[in-house]
């Protein structure tokens, strides 16, 4: 049985290495608001309307997508990160970047304290992406609960567009 003076100092230590533990792992944007709108617009390289079509677990090797294995245990291999997803998204729109048309692949984690966006099949949305790798005409986005990307929103998504057209014209009548 255990001494009834210890028991608080046990369960003390318990939550406090608990939280400790789920500061380390969590995502540190989620104690923040979303990024402010014309900020996060100057930030990113791509912002896309599209409908997600397909969703495909992925690892990545010092930075290269590899096939999709399951870890074995708590095992962690050097250079090797696993879960997370590979986002087929068709483009209705792009708002910011190069991309017109066609397919495009975006990246998130896996949302179990990497800050991954959880996407659904079938599902619309406002995709605000960082380019983190490109070679010759590859180019590689990634996403997260860290950035503005949301459900379609069509109020924000003409926000985005009298801005963008703003700065644009604003562009022009200081280079004249």
């Amino acid at each position: 049985m255990v001494n009834q003076n210890i028991k608080p100092i046990l369960v003390f230590f318990f939550l406090a290495v608990s939280t400790v533990g789920n500061q380390i792992f969590a995502c540190e944007c989620g104690l923040h608001n979303a990024p402010k709108m014309e900020e996060h617009i100057n930030e990113v390289d791509l912002i896309v309307v599209g409908k997600v079509v397909e969703i495909k677990k992925v690892n990545f090797v010092n930075g290269k997508e590899v096939e999709y294995i399951e870890p074995v245990g708590d095992t962690l291999f050097h250079g090797f990160d696993f879960d997370h997803y590979k986002i087929t998204i068709d483009i209705y729109e792009t708002l910011k970047g190069k991309f017109k048309k066609g397919s495009l692949k975006i990246f998130t984690g896996n949302g179990l304290g990497d800050c991954g966006y959880h996407f659904e099949v079938g599902a619309s949305y406002l995709i605000y992406g960082f380019e983190f790798y490109r070679k010759k005409r590859v180019h590689a986005f990634s996403t997260s609960i860290c950035t503005r990307t949301s459900f379609y929103n069509m109020q924000e998504i003409s926000e985005i567009r009298r801005y963008l057209e703003l700065k644009k014209n604003v562009g022009h009548t200081k280079q004249e």
